[in-house]
């Protein structure tokens, strides 16, 4: 796979990984047991895949770290309690 696409699946998968862990935190604090654990959930799955990734070439951690710096951003203006 060329690095390109592999940075942006990477950066789209963090993305979705600080989604995940933003919702999860949100609900867990709210004591909303089962979306928690379904959030918790998807964050297992998806953050395999970028672990898996940035051990087979580390520079693509610095797209890594975008997508948590977007996907934060992204949950927490569209999150408001």
């Amino acid at each position: 796979m060329p690095f390109l696409v592999h940075a942006i699946l990477v950066s789209v998968v963090a993305f979705m990984v600080d989604v995940a862990y933003t919702f999860y935190i949100r609900r867990a604090a709210q004591g909303k047991a089962i979306p928690a654990a379904l959030w918790s959930g998807a964050i297992a799955l998806a953050g395999s895949f970028n672990v898996l990734a940035y051990i087979s070439d580390r520079r693509l951690i610095v797209p890594m770290v975008a997508g948590y710096i977007a996907g934060t951003y992204w949950a927490v203006t569209r999150d408001q309690k």
